[in-house]
């Protein structure tokens, strides 16, 4: 550097007076009148490089900054400031006196020793700068010229010039040049304000020092006021975003900075320091130097100590003094950064006491501090800028059923009425939630394009959507119906138009409610909850917004604004939601109306058996409320059917109905109906028992020969009631021939019982049938076989005798048959064992309460299956086994059955099949 040209370089040109400085040092010269002057161009060189300075214009401050700098330097290497060359001539030395409280030195210049070689001095004396002459008179015990002038110079920055002159005998004269300079050692007074208060005007509000600063005072006068916050570091919204490596020591210490510039400032306020820190090295002062040091070593120290944690404090303090030399590490570490003319306060500060520190400097750089605390408010109103939606339409489908939200601590999805109950419990996160789908009203500011903005700087949408997906939706269809036909007595089918019922979705817009603030902390927004919903869930939710702003020691003024939730069903009640009841034919007999007098059918057509409308659309906010009446036709037809009951069954909604008796009977509450038609079709046949009087071994006497009386007892069993009989006695021959006949009307009971006595039956083979009919015309018969004998030896004894137990007779060939007249002889009749053949026989005691027993014959061994079931086909009883030749029988427990009236039951071997009806009886 010394062998480069300055060639006008300001660099060059300060780097040159600083070597000669840093030489005079060296040799021993007083530099306390410079130092600060030294200070301030050490850190210059080594902030820039001879390159940056030189491409700056002759007018750039920090160019002149530079040649100031380099001009008081050279007045200090020229002797012209500070002590120069006196010293090394033994004359007077440079003098330092400090100003007193009115800013004015008050001294008596020290002895003065002057020697002449040939004559006596006769005279010294000193001509001080603004104050004139001083005669000093010698005093010969310590030989030296005194003085004891009381001189009065007035503190300023530059040295005062004294030349000293020495007289001898012969007038000779010697001199010699030196200053007196005038320093300020006294410390400020430092006032702080007490009790202050800021009212923010935004989101960070500034509050100068002068303003904190209540008189400050210092003796020679304040050079600098300056504050800042105690916790100034952590009020930065992030300190450690742009540290970087600054230097590191011989022993390997590395230092990192925070770099703080105004053009990449994160925040309003760390551009201000940025620039406040930018004019602190351009200030042309020794003041302005020891803070830019002071912002630069606290900057340094918190971002190698705190945000690095390469160092500790007491490690950093050494290294950064070894990097640093020419800085008074002690003073900077004590005064410290953060300072500037203003303190900013942000939101973060509303409602609260910030501690702030006020600094005051004076010329000499000698400084003081004072604390205070300064109460932030933020008294800017909050404004309602949107309103909330005031009325919001819900379907009760969606707002019970549609599960999407999703709540802390909760593993399933909720419904929007969870949500909400949630929220009325006073949970945030539920009222948050609630704010997202249904509107609420959302804290904003005005952007700078003057936009409503969120706390990120986000324009706030003042709409949302919301997506209603329990829309009801019926739209007609063309389907193909079944229905009865009573006409035809026949199932058809026909094309129909049908409302098809659905849901859909439907999204609305709904606005969202702003609220203009200034800081967001202390303004409230809280919600009320008041349901209005009968029994049904049909009604309206109340959300009462109150919305005020406080620090907690004022009665708020509260913004109270509302928003109604109404809860609908979006279509009306139609069968179509059903699950309708089809036309039915049942096996049933005579109607049976209800014992409560209604007028309604009960019975085999009671809706318990024929079914009812069944609600299926999706659950909403409904009661069902279904009702019904009958009407019944007579139906005496050829086809066996016998009634058909017209049942018109009515829908309606409790919720809209409320509790009417015998709504459907009132047009105006049924919301709508539709007519089922049941047909009663009896078409089991009436069965029978035929008991002959003194049947033994399939034998009858019939009193004497050669002809007798024959006494019968006919039982009929019928559901619905027989209505007549008829009998016939034919001859086992062939042709048959009818030997007696006969019948009535019965009483219609379900058991009938008629004694029949046959007159003038003559022996011979017979077969007894019984025809019996019911209401309906279905047909039962019973035959009985016997052999009628004349009682030649005996009186034949009355012997009970059951069709399920038949016995076959059969003749010898050759021989005349017995049922021909006049021919029968008894030595001819014997019974004769038969190949039994398949044959399923009607169970015994029919109808039975108890227990019943079903016989059968097989023609040889053979696996058996034995099944019961109802009219409707459904299995009650199923009994499997193996079986021998001949006659056999199986019993049954009707408590094994579960049921009552009519059953059937079914007999299957490897080759035949055969079914037959029973009935239990209650």
């Amino acid at each position: 550097m010394i062998n480069a040209d300055p060639k006008g370089n300001a660099y060059y040109i300060l780097a040159y007076q600083y070597i000669a400085a840093r030489l005079n040092l060296l040799n021993g010269c007083d530099t306390a009148s410079i130092q600060t002057v030294f200070d301030q161009a050490s850190a210059l060189l080594l902030q820039y490089t001879p390159a940056e300075i030189n491409a700056l214009k002759l007018s750039n401050p920090l160019r002149t900054q530079f040649i100031l700098l380099a001009t008081s330097l050279n007045s200090f290497n020229t002797g012209k400031m500070g002590p120069g060359y006196c010293k090394s001539d033994g004359a007077l030395p440079a003098i330092v006196v400090a100003a007193g409280p009115d800013c004015i030195a008050n001294f008596v210049l020290p002895q003065v020793l002057s020697i002449d070689m040939c004559h006596e001095v006769k005279l010294v004396k000193a001509m001080v700068e603004t104050y004139g002459p001083v005669i000093f008179a010698y005093d010969t015990l310590t030989g030296y010229w005194i003085s004891q002038d009381l001189i009065r110079l007035a503190l300023r920055p530059e040295p005062y010039r004294v030349v000293l002159e020495a007289i001898d005998d012969c007038y000779n004269v010697g001199r010699d040049t030196c200053s007196i300079l005038v320093i300020d050692n006294i410390a400020p007074t430092v006032v702080a304000h007490s009790g202050l208060t800021l009212e923010l005007p935004g989101k960070i509000g500034w509050l100068s020092a002068s303003q904190i600063d209540n008189n400050s005072s210092d003796n020679c006068g304040v050079n600098l006021v300056l504050a800042r916050r105690v916790d100034w570091v952590n009020h930065w919204p992030d300190f450690c975003d742009s540290t970087r490596f600054y230097d590191q020591t011989p022993e390997l210490d590395t230092i990192w900075c925070k770099y703080v510039q105004p053009n990449q400032a994160i925040s309003e306020f760390e551009a201000y320091y940025a620039t406040t820190i930018q004019n602190f090295g351009l200030m042309m002062n020794p003041c302005g130097l020891l803070m830019y040091q002071s912002w630069y070593y606290d900057l340094c120290k918190y971002a190698t100590v705190d945000c690095k944690g390469s160092l500790n404090e007491a490690d950093f303090k050494e290294a950064y003094g070894m990097i640093h030399p020419e800085t008074n590490v002690d003073l900077v570490s004590q005064i410290g950064g953060g300072w500037a003319d203003k303190v900013p306060f942000t939101c973060a500060d509303a409602c609260d006491s910030v501690t702030v520190e006020l600094l005051v400097m004076d010329f000499w750089c000698n400084w003081s501090t004072s604390w205070t605390k300064v109460l932030v408010e933020d008294k800017t109103d909050a404004t309602v800028m949107a309103e909330v939606s005031p009325n919001v339409m819900l379907t009760c489908l969606t707002y019970n059923r549609d599960s999407i939200y999703t709540l802390t601590g909760v593993s399933d999805s909720l419904p929007l009425a969870d949500i909400l109950f949630a929220a009325d419990t006073g949970n945030l996160e539920a009222q948050a939630i609630l704010d997202q789908a249904l509107g609420g009203y959302q804290k904003a500011w005005i952007g700078p394009a003057n936009q409503l903005v969120d706390l990120e700087g986000n324009v706030i949408d003042p709409q949302i959507s919301f997506t209603d997906r329990g829309i009801c939706e019926c739209n007609p269809a063309v389907v193909q119906v079944r229905y009865y036909n009573l006409d035809s007595m026949k199932y058809l089918t026909k094309d129909s138009i049908v409302m098809i019922c659905e849901t859909t979705e439907e999204t609305q817009m709904i606005n969202q409610g702003i609220v203009a603030v200034n800081c967001n902390d202390n303004t409230y927004c809280i919600q009320d909850f008041t349901y209005d919903l009968d029994d049904c869930g049909l009604g309206t939710i109340t959300r009462e917004f109150k919305i005020w702003k406080s620090c907690g020691n004022e009665i708020p003024d509260t913004i109270k604004k509302q928003q109604v939730i109404t809860l609908v069903n979006t279509c009306d009640l139609n069968k179509y939601m059903f699950d309708l009841p089809q036309d039915t034919v049942i096996n049933g007999c005579t109607p049976v109306f209800d014992p409560l007098g209604s007028g309604n059918v009960v019975g085999d057509a009671d809706p318990n058996r024929t079914g009812g409308p069944v609600y299926t659309f999706e659950k909403d906010c409904r009661s069902i409320a279904t009702a019904h009446d009958d009407k019944v036709l007579t139906l005496l037809l050829p086809t066996g059917q016998c009634y058909a009951i017209i049942r018109t069954w009515y829908l309606a909604d409790w919720c809209v109905i409320g509790n009417q008796p015998n709504w459907w009977m009132q047009p105006a509450l049924v919301v709508d109906s539709f007519t089922q038609i049941i047909v009663l079709l009896d078409t089991v046949a009436p069965t029978c028992e035929i008991e002959i009087q003194g049947v033994l071994n399939d034998t009858v006497s019939v009193g004497t020969c050669p002809r007798g009386d024959l006494n019968v007892t006919f039982v009929t069993f019928d559901t619905c009631g027989t209505k007549e009989y008829g009998f016939r006695l034919d001859t086992l021959s062939n042709p048959p021939l009818q030997r007696a006949f006969g019948g009535t009307t019965l009483f219609g009971d379900i058991r009938d019982t008629m004694p029949v006595q046959i007159l003038n039956v003559i022996p011979g083979r017979y077969r007894l049938v019984v025809t019996i009919e019911d209401h309906c015309g279905n047909i039962g018969e019973c035959i009985d076989s016997f052999v009628a004998v004349c009682d030649v030896n005996s009186q034949a004894g009355m012997v009970e005798h059951h069709l399920e137990q038949p016995t076959s007779l059969s003749y010898e060939p050759g021989k005349t048959p017995i049922d021909e007249p006049g021919a029968f002889d008894i030595e001819s009749l014997r019974f004769q064992d038969f190949k039994p053949s398949f044959e399923l026989y009607q169970n015994r005691p029919n109808p039975f309460r108890a227990n019943t027993v079903v016989g059968f014959d097989l023609p040889d061994a053979d696996r058996v299956r034995l099944t019961v079931f109802d009219i409707q086909g459904r299995q009650l009883k199923v009994i499997e086994g193996s079986y021998t030749k001949g006659y056999n029988e199986i019993e049954l427990d009707a408590k094994d059955l579960r049921v009552t009236g009519v059953l059937y039951y079914q007999l299957e071997t490897t080759g035949y099949t055969a079914t037959r009806r029973m009935i239990v009886t209650p």
